[in-house]
């Protein structure tokens, strides 16, 4: 329950208090002037006063009531008391938390060719024109990762200092669940994912630092980090003819030629490959030793987002929202001479790549992705509705509780984190879930709807610009475009992080209980 906006209250106030006594007209009109103090407010201190001043004129406003009135006292009225008195620290609730103070590390996540240009037919119908996604690790992926989890620890570390910084002695401090959240792709590595193995080393290493006491009323989201498994079919590729064979199958061996030669010292099969055909075979001439390599036509795409409640060491503190959609814009398209002519033809322009509804179909989904051109699939049990019957895969529960879905409940509040384009198509979850506060981490995506209660908070970090976006909206009339927001400041840039970054800090706000 929270103090309404002050247009919000007057719209509302002009009905309902049509038939009340005159004699609460004076006391109605305080009120009201409370709530328009409280709202242009800047610092928690003084929304605290302004709640004070409100509860001394609704104690006037009920004591005329019950001296004029035979009914009880209005719900309006009753439900502004709750609300200034929590806000006020007149009462203290049951629960553990009362507030929530979104802090986002605004940070860029994309990258984009310089030289290519995308142009494409989406679902038959949306059409979506941009720059070719470009991947921004570096190194190799282990340096990569090292590095990423030093910046992401350097944002922690500034956001706990410019959080104290403006809320120290703050009275309802104890009772604010900080929630510090970073956009998606932040971890991907240098060809646009990591190796599923991954995974566990990163959520351990940041829980390094995530499970210092002084984090017992934080939780952390660490943006996402993508894996690729590779799966399917196995292709033997020569990499100078550029001949191949399908992996086990000796009949394609013997028509082109490739013969096994034995085992690496790591335990690996190696072929030979004997060269293009010439007319005259005793002039063919083989390709180098080793220049034969097995590559898969599919890759399961893991796109993660990692949950870590603070100044926990268990298992129990971990939690990991798993995205269904593989967008189209997610990863590197495959870039062929075709479809540039096709996009020369139809947009006039070069370099452009045309894409026509080709995300559904199976050659159409292929993507550049740790030095390979595969076929990109979601993880198993995804309700990904763009991918067609070539791939057949386990049926989605749908039950949104359950490891790696869009629900949970940390300290007695749900959440619900929607993935990026998990969110804008409005696949996962449903207002009537429940949610209390709305989580976001996109690359390309912004608040679209509410799924969480009325009241509830919705956080949205994004990367997909140069230096990142956020937004905290509280869900008080239904519609993103024109329900309230917190005040936010700046905490500064993270101290030996990466450059162009910036810790943004919304004030906190009341966790809708009832």
């Amino acid at each position: 329950m929270s103090i309404p906006k002050y247009a919000d209250w007057q719209n509302r106030y002009k009905i309902f208090s049509q038939n009340w006594p005159i004699s609460t007209k004076v006391a109605r009109e305080a009120i009201s002037d409370d709530i328009r103090k409280y709202e242009t407010e800047v610092t928690t201190a003084a929304k605290r006063i302004a709640a004070k001043s409100m509860l001394d004129h609704v104690d006037a406003f009920e004591k005329l009531w019950k001296r004029d009135s035979i009914y009880p006292i209005p719900k309006e009225i009753a439900e502004l008391r709750t609300a200034a008195q929590i806000v006020s620290g007149a009462i203290v609730s049951g629960h553990k938390y009362d507030y929530a103070c979104c802090i986002a590390y605004k940070v860029g996540t994309s990258k984009f060719d310089p030289t290519y240009w995308v142009q494409e037919n989406i679902n038959g119908v949306q059409w979506y024109q941009g720059r070719l996604v470009q991947y921004d690790g570096n190194l190799d992926d282990e340096a990569d990762r090292t590095l990423r989890c030093s910046w992401m620890k350097a944002a922690i570390n500034q956001a706990y200092s410019s959080y104290y910084a403006k809320h120290f002695n703050d009275p309802i401090d104890a009772k604010t669940l900080k929630i510090f959240m970073a956009p998606e792709f932040f971890f991907r590595g240098k060809d646009g994912a990591y190796d599923i193995s991954f995974f566990p080393t990163i959520v351990n290493e940041m829980r390094g630092l995530t499970k210092d006491t002084k984090f017992k009323d934080w939780l952390f989201v660490l943006g996402t980090v993508i894996a690729a498994t590779f799966t399917g079919k196995v292709y033997l590729v020569c990499t100078e003819c550029r001949q191949f064979v399908e992996w086990g199958n000796r009949q394609d061996y013997n028509a082109k030629g490739f013969t096994y030669v034995g085992m690496d010292p790591s335990g690996k099969q190696t072929f030979a490959c004997p060269g293009l055909p010439t007319a005259v075979d005793s002039q063919r001439k083989a390709c180098t030793p080793g220049s034969v390599i097995e590559i898969p036509d599919k890759a399961i795409i893991d796109n993660m987002a990692l949950i870590l409640k603070g100044g926990e060491d268990s298992e129990e503190s971990f939690r990991y929202v798993q995205k269904e959609t593989v967008s189209a814009i997610d990863f590197r398209r495959q870039v062929t001479n075709r479809g540039v002519k096709r996009g020369k033809a139809v947009t006039g322009y070069d370099n452009m790549q045309l894409f026509n509804n080709d995300w559904s179909k199976k050659q159409g989904r292929k993507i550049e992705v740790m030095g390979r051109v595969v076929t990109a699939l979601p993880s198993p049990g995804a309700q990904d509705v763009s991918i067609p019957n070539f791939d057949q895969r386990p049926t989605d529960s749908k039950d949104e509780s359950k490891s790696g879905g869009s629900l949970f409940t940390i300290d007695g509040i749900k959440f619900g984190l929607e993935i990026c384009v998990d969110h804008t198509n409005g696949r996962r979850l449903q207002p009537t879930a429940g949610v209390q506060i709305q989580l976001v981490p996109s690359a390309g995506a912004h608040i679209a709807h509410f799924v969480c209660r009325p009241g509830g908070i919705a956080f949205n970090v994004d990367g997909s610009s140069a230096e990142g976006t956020c937004n905290v909206l509280i869900n008080t009339t239904g519609n993103p475009q024109n329900s309230g927001a917190p005040d936010h400041t700046s905490g500064g840039a993270p101290a030996g992080g990466q450059a162009g970054t910036e810790i943004i800090l919304y004030e906190p706000s009341p966790i809708p209980w009832t």
